[in-house]
């Protein structure tokens, strides 16, 4: 794996000489059958004790040493240096392990991104042309030309990707905890049980204190009052015209009189939260009578409202009842065409064709043919 002379050019050749003999393998074997082969070499280098490095790989007891005629002290710097470079690119062999076994968890079905598998590729190529760059630099020192390699350009790259490589595993464990919470938000609205357990589900993460602010108290009261009631998540942006809020007023007056079993939720939904629309989250708050999630808090199942709601910062209405069925994935359009007269604000039910005869009813199939 050595070169005779380091350099950007010949070290990038001898690298691709190595992927073209593992070609046959995946990306991580190549980088760990390419770490395996540069233990060998190392094992060769590092036998006095104080030299070695942190990590210890088992090596076959027969492998000789060949330091005996190494100046230690002289040297002692580069070894040093280079130690501190293998530590690094084991470190970062590692996080390359761990995006890959990040990216096929069981909890993301599809396939890892292209981004993610170039990610890898590219960082193993990082850690074979780094194992290139120690083995020739550990050929320089056991030779008996006194010249040894540069190693502080390749190691400062090691450590760049490295931190890139970090956020990449950053994002996937963030793309698995994103999953899992919308694998848990389906599962509740696919067996719901109780609303108040689906509403938390939905919009409050793990930490989040779980209130909501009541619009005509002005106080903030425990989600637990949604308990046993019918629910209209009104979910929107801040773009509400006055319009939609005098409607929804005349709903929620409406329904205090139907025994308090219907609830009014506002769900805003803002991407980044900048002063001036906390100003106007405010002003529109002040008119109304229902409850309100503070601006504050993030929505748990924002990309589930999207994809599975169809919310596209156009207002809408889901309509819920007291176990969490969804009843109406928008009744906004039937509450502005009729109002209260839209109660219980479900889908209309399918006006049967002209001519249609019911086959239950025989009076009726007689009238038909008579007909």
């Amino acid at each position: 794996m050595a070169c005779k002379a380091l350099c950007a050019e010949t070290a990038h050749k001898r690298t691709i000489l190595i992927l073209n003999k593992l070609s046959s393998y995946s990306w991580e074997a190549k980088a760990v059958l390419a770490l395996a082969a540069f233990a060998l070499n190392y094992k060769y280098f590092s036998v006095p004790a104080q030299l070695h490095s942190s990590r210890q790989v088992e090596i076959p007891k027969h492998v000789p040493a060949t330091l005996k005629h190494l100046d230690l002290p002289k040297c002692k710097e580069t070894i040093s240096e280079l130690n501190t470079m293998i530590n690094d690119v084991l470190d970062f062999s590692e996080s390359v392990f761990e995006l890959k076994k990040l990216s096929t968890n069981n909890y993301i079905e599809d396939k890892p991104c292209s981004y993610i598998l170039g990610r890898i590729s590219f960082c193993v190529y990082g850690i074979i042309i780094s194992v290139v760059a120690c083995t020739t630099q550990m050929c320089c020192l056991t030779s008996d030309e006194d010249k040894t390699q540069d190693l502080y350009l390749l190691a400062e790259e090691i450590s760049d990707w490295h931190s890139e490589l970090e956020g990449c595993i950053l994002d996937e464990q963030f793309r698995i905890v994103e999953k899992k919470a919308e694998r848990k938000l389906k599962e509740l609205l696919h067996t719901p049980d109780e609303i108040v357990e689906v509403f938390k589900g939905l919009i409050f993460a793990k930490d989040d204190k779980q209130s909501l602010f009541d619009g005509s108290t002005k106080e903030m009261v425990s989600v637990d009052v949604l308990e046993k009631k019918n629910v209209l998540l009104f979910i929107s942006g801040l773009n509400i015209s006055s319009d939609d809020i005098s409607t929804l007023i005349s709903i929620y007056i409406g329904i205090r009189k139907k025994k308090d079993t219907f609830k009014i939720v506002w769900i805003p939904i803002v991407e980044q939260w900048t002063y001036q629309l906390r100003m106007k989250f405010e002003m529109l708050r002040s008119d109304m009578p229902w409850y309100i999630m503070q601006y504050f808090s993030l929505v748990a199942g924002i990309k589930f409202i999207k994809e599975d709601w169809h919310f596209d910062n156009e207002p809408i209405i889901v309509v819920m009842n007291s176990q969490g069925d969804v009843k109406n994935k928008d009744a906004l359009g039937l509450i502005r065409e009729w109002g209260m007269n839209a109660f219980p604000f479900t889908p209309p039910k399918p006006v049967p064709r002209a001519g249609f005869v019911n086959p239950r009813r025989p009076h009726q199939v007689m009238s038909s043919l008579l007909l």
